[in-house]
């Protein structure tokens, strides 16, 4: 999944409330600052608002080719889509999330993605990329954000902005041969209905938000690809996810594993 930097480095300083006047007073909680940079850290003001949480496609006359985590790595997929021979005719890719950050040139992939109508979905990276948006102008940020995630989040064109706001949460592919097909970023909660999914599991599990540490993460107690092969023993419905960076695909029966860190160079 990668780091942002500071989702261990958060701390309790309430003797630093002075130094930081042009914040307003808040009558609840204790305040937090960042060990790292010493910076005050708010709340992450999550907003679903917009995301379209389930998609079913119904075009069965496509070869469907779906990428794991770019991150980035422009270069790379160029070279996938060569050697899958891409034909925007006959091919429809899907990108399973995380396309941003820590690779080459993020912006070119976004660009590559809008030229050859790519369909995608909403990852963890993704997902900061909002937090950002939403948190800098009001200078309320809930961590050390990196300054590659930053500058990027400043640098998107409004057609770049627009993109990211229309990929989804989860896809269906068209039912083929009578097999039912999920892409999701991150993975799928067998307990609740395909179609509305909870986007903090769906884009960041094992990786939960902390019910007990500010802006933080806990590990989820359970493996999701387990609950599903369980749950889905008799629906019979597979799911490809990426984010769980791997050196090799991750081949289940009911879960397919393929985010290989390409941005390593996977």
């Amino acid at each position: 999944m990668g780091s942002t930097g500071s989702l261990n480095s958060v701390g309790s300083t309430p003797g630093k409330i002075s130094k930081w006047k042009s914040y307003p007073k808040e009558n609840h909680g204790p305040t937090y600052y960042s060990r790292r940079t010493g910076i005050r850290l708010f709340p992450p003001q999550y907003d679903y608002s917009s995301l379209v949480k389930f998609e079913k496609l119904t075009d069965t006359s496509k070869r469907y080719i779906i990428v794991g985590d770019v991150h980035g790595q422009l270069t790379d997929l160029k070279a996938l889509l060569e050697e899958m021979k891409f034909d925007r005719k006959w091919d429809q890719v899907i990108l399973a999330g995380d396309l941003v950050a820590k690779g080459e040139d993020s912006l070119g992939v976004l660009k590559l993605a809008r030229e050859i109508g790519a369909k995608c979905i909403r990852g963890n990276y993704e997902d900061f990329i909002f937090l950002i948006l939403k948190e800098i102008p009001q200078n309320r940020p809930s961590r050390d954000w990196k300054n590659e995630l930053t500058i990027l989040a400043g640098t998107l064109t409004k057609e770049d902005s627009d993109y990211l706001d229309g990929y989804r949460l989860v896809y269906q592919l068209p039912d083929i041969n009578n097999e039912k097909v999920l892409v999701v970023h991150a993975g799928m909660d067998a307990s609740k209905p395909i179609n509305d999914q909870d986007p903090a599991f769906a884009m960041y599990v094992p990786y939960l938000c902390s019910t007990t540490r500010f802006n933080g993460y806990e590990d989820y107690h359970g493996v999701w690809q387990d609950q599903w092969a369980s749950h889905q023993r008799q629906d019979g419905t597979i799911v490809i996810y990426s984010h769980e960076e791997k050196r090799e695909p991750v081949i289940g029966t009911w879960s397919k594993g393929i985010d290989t860190t390409c941005y390593k160079g996977g």
